[in-house]
């Protein structure tokens, strides 16, 4: 066995656990994945995409989603930040529609002022939280890979190289632990934290986190 390349609390087994029923949250490659969430609860799955690809169905309470969107977007934001949060709803419409998502990935890219603009922080939401759910979306890690280096800031491209391999800030994971986790008041304590970072960076990774999770529901109703 090894640590998961979705959680640092996680291990990915390459054989079945005997007399352990697999739990529906979460389903996963092919082996089974059991994850620690921030309750301490140790869930476990199973394989399920017929596709034979990797991927993970978690169920996430769409209350406590709709809570913490309402908090965050709560927070103003100026133009090019208002600009950048369309273009992120625009890209999990397209995922969500089997797209690949590039055209609206790469119209993200660098966009905003700062050392990470919001268009950054809003893909790097988005494409973390998709991996920790267990979605390659090769071809978007593929463009931040071949073109985020020449497309944004230098602090930015290294922060979108580190989402698309999984590795996010403290906060970051603890946020993503907090809205996995089923409890709305914990989600809402991370939110806040997550709020305090930058002029409008938490506030949009935590909408390109609300964006992958509405992508997901898209896709299980297409």
């Amino acid at each position: 066995r090894r640590p998961s390349a979705l959680s640092r609390r996680g291990l990915l087994l390459r054989g079945p656990l005997p007399a352990v029923a697999p739990g529906s949250p979460w389903r996963w490659g092919d082996g089974w994945l059991l994850d620690v969430d921030a309750r301490g609860c140790v869930q476990v799955a199973k394989r399920n995409r017929a596709d034979g690809g990797p991927g993970v169905d978690r169920f996430v309470d769409r209350e406590l989603v709709r809570a913490v969107r309402g908090r965050v977007e709560a927070r103003p934001a100026e133009s090019l930040a208002a600009v950048a949060r369309s273009r992120g709803r625009a890209l999990a419409l397209a995922v969500g529609r089997g797209e690949t998502g590039e055209r609206e990935a790469a119209s993200l890219l660098g966009l905003g002022p700062g050392l990470t603009p919001s268009g950054d922080d809003i893909l790097g939401g988005f494409l973390l939280t998709r991996a920790r759910l267990g979605h390659a979306d090769v071809r978007l890690r593929l463009l931040v890979r071949h073109e985020a280096a020449a497309a944004t800031h230098p602090i930015s491209a290294a922060k979108l190289l580190d989402a698309e391999a999984g590795d996010a800030t403290v906060a970051e994971t603890r946020f993503l632990d907090a809205l996995l986790s089923g409890s709305t008041p914990l989600a809402l304590r991370a939110t806040e934290r997550l709020l305090r970072f930058g002029a409008t960076s938490g506030a949009d990774f935590a909408l390109g986190a609300l964006e992958a999770l509405d992508a997901l529901d898209l896709e299980r109703a297409a």
